[in-house]
């Protein structure tokens, strides 16, 4: 990355300080009446990287006017979330990154650039979009097997008409974006009633909390459809 800057007037300082901030914005539309609608907005802001990087070439610890650049190289924390939005009705949640940098003269935090507006001293944040990697701990490599489970078969609500008995297996329980797995399916038809086929459906479903409420979001991710014809245990 490079931060670009340009100056006017000559100042006097030593450190040009990088921050990546973190905010976690949360709205929840709550119907508490049907009338009413609470609006709920929590939002969390915070610093997960602060880079100090001295101007060495500035010598007497001022800059002159003119264009700079300062490239820099810096590692972000395995651990954190990527970026992300998502919309419930008018709820909405979302991870958002922004880096941005400013100046600070000899002795720190104060002095003179404490009496002085602000705002030419600092950048404007700009946005950063950051792809997490999948946080694996906790969780278990391998296939996942999903156990036998009758259903019963009812005509009109009442007139039973046997179960049908179907079990599952994943092949991987860790997928990333373009992965392919297996699904092996078991099953037994115990009724007077012919199936169609059976469908397998990956679904995806995020959920977020604000001051004990929640709101949860569920969408298809893909689904698969094998006709009888390849299930003959199927047939009644």
């Amino acid at each position: 990355i490079t931060m670009l800057m340009v100056m006017s007037m000559e100042i006097v300082v030593m450190i040009m300080r990088l921050h990546l901030m973190k905010l976690v914005f949360l709205q929840m539309n709550l119907h508490l009446i049907t009338s009413i609608i609470v609006r709920m907005v929590v939002i969390q802001m915070k610093t997960i990287l602060k880079l100090d990087t001295p101007l060495a070439n500035f010598g007497h610890g001022s800059i002159k006017p003119g264009q700079y650049e300062f490239p820099f190289i810096s590692t972000l924390p395995s651990n954190i979330p990527p970026t992300m939005r998502e919309t419930a009705g008018k709820s909405h949640c979302e991870v958002r990154y922004s880096i941005g940098a400013h100046l600070v003269q000899p002795g720190g935090a104060g002095g003179l650039f404490n009496r002085i507006t602000k705002s030419w001293l600092r950048t404007l944040p700009k946005e950063l979009i950051i792809i997490g990697k999948p946080q694996l701990a906790g969780i278990i490599a391998g296939g996942i097997a999903l156990p036998p489970e009758a259903q019963s078969i009812n005509y009109c609500c009442c007139f039973n008409r046997g179960t049908m008995t179907l079990d599952a297996e994943l092949e991987r329980t860790i997928l990333s974006p373009g992965d392919t797995t297996n699904v092996f399916f078991r099953c037994r038809n115990d009724s007077t009633t012919p199936a169609f086929g059976v469908q397998a459906h990956l679904r995806e479903t995020i959920t977020w909390r604000a001051s004990g409420h929640q709101q949860t979001k569920s969408r298809l991710i893909g689904q698969k459809f094998v006709s009888a014809y390849s299930f003959p245990e199927l047939s009644p």
